[in-house]
């Protein structure tokens, strides 16, 4: 969906190729950074380990992040 969003951007001329060629780079580098966030396993560990004795926890959300805000929020 990704590509094709940029393609339709392409088409509507919103972006540049060069721009799009910079932002499928970039989408190429998202299984290297996820590895990286999984193998920092027992710094999430201690977070979570940190915070689970919270009782009052602000969640913010804007644009985007707003769904995933509400979901945090419940959990």
């Amino acid at each position: 969906m990704y590509l094709f969003a940029l393609y339709l951007a392409q088409v509507r001329e919103t972006i540049t190729p060069e721009q799009a060629r910079a932002k499928v780079q970039e989408l190429t580098r998202i299984p290297g950074k996820l590895e990286h966030l999984l193998t920092n396993e027992e710094a999430c560990e201690d977070l979570a380990k940190e915070y689970s004795r919270s009782h009052d926890f602000l969640f913010l959300g804007r644009g985007i992040h707003y769904p995933i805000a509400l979901k945090a929020r419940l959990s």
